[in-house]
Parts: structure tokens; C-alpha cells; sequence
């Protein structure tokens, strides 16, 4: 019996290398398994650290946590655009989501007492944030990438599993 099969499947880990090499590239398009492959591992390899922080850490745990998170910051926005961009949205489209984030940063720094109106102002920008993740998070992780050519570029799926299909070969099982 013969079988056709591409020579090199694309499974999670290599969609998540795949994004950690294009990780300063704004412009193009990832496809929806890029997207997840990313932040499986991502999610792993953050909880990992994490303990390992909080085992040994000591008093530069939130600090080696950080240091982890901004590590990632430019990949992880990197590919937040270009998933933008294969739904056909702007990578813009997460300006005023990090405009939130960091002004509820700021206002946390500020904070002393309880219940002052600093403290209701990072709450509802905490609420905003929230909200605004929850709409990145559905429309990159759910949304359907724009079949064929958009403005951004061409279907990366497509693209991919054309050259997939010119390197087929035949197996003997």
C-alpha cells in the first residue's frame, strides 16, 4: 500500500519556534495554530518558571517573573499583530488595550488607601483591560483567518501547505 505524507508536519512546538523566530516581525499573518502553539508553551514554560521563582526566588521572585514577562513581551505582541492582520484587523487594534494596562500600572503605583477615587479609577481600568483581553484573546484564539490574499498578506495555511505539497513523497508501508 502507498502513502503520500508532507516530509515535515507542523505540530505545536514547531509553530511556537516558529513565532519565537519571527518574533519581531509586525507585519504578515499567523495562522490560529501559530497562535496557540505560542501560548501552550508560553503558559508551560511561564508556570514552570514560576515555581521555580517561587521555590528559590527569595526576594527577587517578582522581579525574575517580570524579568520572564518582558523577556516575551515583543514575540507575544509581534504575533498578536500578525494574527490581527489574518483576521484582516489592524495590529493597531491593541494600542488602546496596552494604553489601559499601563495606565492601570501607573495608577497601582499610586494607590495607598482603600477606598479613595484612585482606587475606583484602577478598578474600572482594570474591568476595561479585562474586557479588551477577553476580545483579543476570542478574536485571535476563535476568529477564522481571511481565506487567500489580504492586505496584510497571504493566507499563511495556504501558503504553507502548498510548499508541503511540492516536497511530498511516496512511502512504502
Amino acid at each position: 500500500m502507498t502513502h503520500t505524507r508532507p516530509t515535515d508536519e507542523y505540530n505545536l512546538w514547531d509553530h511556537y519556534l516558529l513565532a519565537l523566530r519571527s518574533g519581531g516581525n509586525f507585519t504578515g499573518r499567523s495562522n490560529r495554530r501559530e497562535y496557540w502553539g505560542y501560548l501552550f508553551f508560553y503558559t508551560l514554560f511561564f508556570l514552570a518558571w514560576s515555581v521555580l521563582c517561587r521555590t528559590i526566588g527569595g526576594v527577587y521572585q517578582d522581579t525574575m517573573i517580570a524579568f520572564y514577562q518582558l523577556l516575551f513581551f515583543i514575540p507575544a505582541t509581534a504575533l498578536l499583530f500578525r494574527r490581527l492582520h489574518d483576521t484582516g484587523r489592524s495590529g493597531w487594534y491593541l494600542l488602546p488595550l496596552w494604553l489601559l494596562v499601563a495606565v492601570a500600572i501607573l495608577l497601582q503605583a499610586k494607590v495607598y488607601t482603600p477606598y479613595d477615587s484612585m482606587t475606583v479609577a484602577l478598578y474600572l481600568f482594570g474591568v476595561f483591560s479585562a474586557i479588551g483581553s477577553l476580545c483579543l484573546f476570542i478574536i485571535a484564539g476563535f476568529f477564522r483567518s481571511d481565506p487567500g490574499l489580504n492586505e496584510y498578506g497571504p493566507d499563511p495555511w495556504r501558503s504553507r501547505h502548498i510548499a508541503k505539497s511540492r516536497r511530498m513523497h511516496t512511502v512504502e508501508i
